[in-house]
C-alpha cells in the first residue's frame, strides 16, 4: 500500500491513521477477540505493524 511507503506518503501523517481512519482501537479489540492467536496476518493488518 502506498500509504505505508514513505516515498509515497509524504503527508507526515502516520500510515495507520490514513489507513484505519480513526478505527484502530475498535479494530484492535475485534482482532484480540476473534484472532487472539494471530492466525490472520497481513503486512498492513491491525496488530502486525501498527
Amino acid at each position: 500500500m502506498d500509504a505505508a511507503d514513505p516515498r509515497w506518503n509524504t503527508s507526515e501523517v502516520p500510515w495507520q491513521q490514513l489507513y484505519y481512519q480513526g478505527n484502530a482501537d475498535r479494530l484492535r479489540a475485534v482482532k484480540a477477540k476473534w484472532d487472539a492467536l494471530g492466525v490472520f496476518r497481513h503486512t498492513l493488518a491491525i496488530g502486525d505493524q501498527d
